[in-house]
């Protein structure tokens, strides 16, 4: 609003007042302002991609992970927003139990953006989620090749060593994710479990 006063424009006014409007009514979380940019905004291709993965994102915190953010959308170019999208479908569809979806989706991010450790990583959620835990334990190697300070990747292949028996192994994971990053709360608690259960 006060861009629109100060450049005395009509169109930027009403933008001003719509986006108050919307987050008046909805609060701090995202989805309205970014279904204005979507509809009314003259975005490019990359900026139009990157605001529907925001919003899927938010709503599927919001616990309203539905049909429409898992649906692809034709006519957007290839890039990091495309393959931001597919991870991020990858974790939705992986919620669900939609799991060989999810699995499609992450080599579809591979294809577009080969060798990032968080497309790994989220393959050795998926099967870890369905008790492939060897090949989770792989994945996450993978992930730690690529990023060897990946926290989450330590702390996650301490749950799939686990799983496996593979009880000073986890410990190590644990212990390394801390390292890393130590107001990591969860290892830590995992940690505590992990203890108690080899009587440590």
């Amino acid at each position: 609003m006060d861009a629109g006063g100060d450049a005395d424009n009509a169109v930027l006014r009403e933008w001003g007042r719509d986006l108050l409007a919307a987050i008046t009514e909805h609060g701090p979380r995202p989805t309205a302002a970014l279904g204005l940019l979507l509809t009314r905004a003259e975005l490019t291709d990359t900026d139009r991609a990157a605001a529907l993965v925001a919003r899927a994102w938010d709503r599927f915190r919001a616990g309203g992970a539905g049909r429409r953010a898992l649906r692809p959308r034709a006519g957007h170019r290839r890039g990091p927003a495309q393959r931001s999208a597919h991870q991020g479908r990858a974790v939705i569809l992986r919620s669900l139990g939609r799991y060989e979806e999810a699995l499609a989706d992450l080599d579809r991010a591979e294809e577009l953006n080969p060798g990032l450790p968080g497309t790994e990583g989220e393959r050795g959620e998926v099967y870890r989620a369905t008790g492939r835990y060897e090949e989770a334990v792989a994945c996450y190697g993978r992930a730690l090749a690529l990023d060897p300070d990946y926290a989450w990747a330590h702390g996650s292949r301490a749950l799939a060593l686990e799983a496996l028996g593979r009880l000073p192994e986890a410990r190590a994971d644990l212990d390394r994710a801390l390292e890393l990053d130590p107001g990591y709360g969860w290892a830590r608690e995992r940690r505590e479990r992990l203890g108690a259960r080899a009587g440590q």
